[in-house]
């Protein structure tokens, strides 16, 4: 496979599985607030994995790559962490964190202990991607990471994955977030519309495309029909074989 979930974590007494790792939940939002605390400290340095990570590689997804770049590959990697850690890199001038639609990139740049704690977040992902790939060790050649506090300078929020998952979202606070929209003609699509992720936007594709072409409750629900197997219906009877049969 092209991506891989790192979850650690185990069954409680309950017996519900409960993830482990910096940032996995609300328990150690309001740790690590102070100067030289870093929650990778100690993290992820045996041969346990100790963070809840995302691993993909984009380059394995596009065709043209091998040709266009050859002997490479591109990883992604991604992790939980709040963004109260980063709270004390944001520019003090710009207003509290909730308030800041910008942040200053230069100061955080020039900030070393903040340097350090993205230093210390690349060694821990480093060390869990040899781990599962163990033959990509010494074949690294650039590395490049982002925190809460890089997503709200190109993004304007701290979040890069979506919209939050609330009872809210899915109740009706968000019912503005649906592929059709109140200006004629105009539809949308993409992973908010749905869930996060990939198979969130490409459910979200499915949606809006069904959305346009009118399908409703009758199809889905009494006739159970929907675009995607209608269409591959419409290529079987279009294909030459079937068109043989029938003449």
């Amino acid at each position: 496979s092209n991506n891989l979930w790192v979850l650690p974590g185990g069954v409680d007494a309950a017996g519900d599985f409960k993830f482990k790792g910096p940032g996995v939940d609300e328990t150690d939002k309001s740790m690590y607030l102070k100067e030289g605390e870093n929650p990778w400290s100690g993290v992820n340095d045996g041969d346990k994995d100790e963070m809840l990570l995302f691993l993909g590689f984009p380059s394995e997804k596009d065709p043209s790559f091998k040709t266009r770049f050859p002997g490479k590959s591109t990883c992604c990697i991604i992790s939980s962490a709040h963004p109260e850690w980063f709270e004390r890199f944001y520019d003090e001038a710009a207003g509290p964190i909730a308030a800041k639609a910008r942040v200053n990139q230069s100061g955080k740049r020039k900030n070393e202990e903040y340097g350090e704690m993205k230093k210390a977040l690349e060694t821990k992902f480093l060390s869990a991607m040899y781990r599962h790939y163990p033959k990509l060790e010494g074949k690294v050649d650039y590395v490049s990471i982002g925190s809460p506090l890089t997503n709200k300078y190109y993004l304007g929020r701290n979040d890069s994955y979506g919209l939050e998952h609330t009872p809210a979202r899915y109740s009706g606070a968000l019912d503005m977030m649906r592929p059709k929209t109140d200006i004629d003609g105009l539809w949308i699509t993409g992973h908010d519309v749905g869930s996060v992720g990939i198979v969130g936007a490409l459910n979200s594709g499915i949606m809006t495309a069904m959305a346009i072409t009118k399908y409703g409750i009758w199809d889905l629900v009494v006739a159970k029909r929907n675009i995607i197997e209608d269409l591959m219906e419409m290529d079987k009877a279009d294909s030459p074989e079937r068109k043989s049969k029938t003449i």
